[in-house]
């Protein structure tokens, strides 16, 4: 399939990792929020994106970023958040637990959740949420 050819080309030739940058580079700045989106967007489609990648959206900048996205009233860009918390939260990294708490994740998640956007986006929330209750630190 020519679609997952392409995909497996610019996987390996890392665009999930420049795009992982862009995001950081540009989530300090509301009135990109457009471009936030639409690069998120981007991200959900170039999984794995590798852990350097999701390292870079682990910045308090970029992490902050996704969880306002996870609070935004446009059902796609929540379940794209969902979907890319999903991600970060298995990294496993205590500090992430730490964002989450500070940026109420876990509620937004919930939310999603109650909402039924999609089977997808609930998958991801669960998901996302059981990897906080397990890394919580003691």
């Amino acid at each position: 399939d020519e679609s997952a050819k392409n995909r497996k080309c610019l996987n390996e030739n890392g665009v999930g990792f420049v795009l992982c940058d862009c995001f950081e580079k540009f989530s300090g700045d509301a009135k990109l929020t457009t471009m936030l989106k639409e690069i998120l967007s981007l991200l959900t489609w170039n999984i794995p994106i590798g852990s350097e990648g999701l390292t870079k959206l682990t910045s308090p900048s970029s992490f902050r970023c996704v969880a306002s996205l996870l609070k935004s009233r446009d059902n796609s860009v929540r379940e794209n958040a969902a979907f890319l918390l999903k991600e970060i939260f298995a990294l496993d990294e205590t500090r992430v637990y730490a964002f989450a708490e500070e940026n109420g994740v876990a509620e937004a998640l919930v939310k999603l959740i109650r909402d039924s956007v999609s089977s997808s986006s609930t998958k991801s929330s669960l998901t996302a949420i059981s990897h906080m209750v397990f890394q919580k630190p003691e």
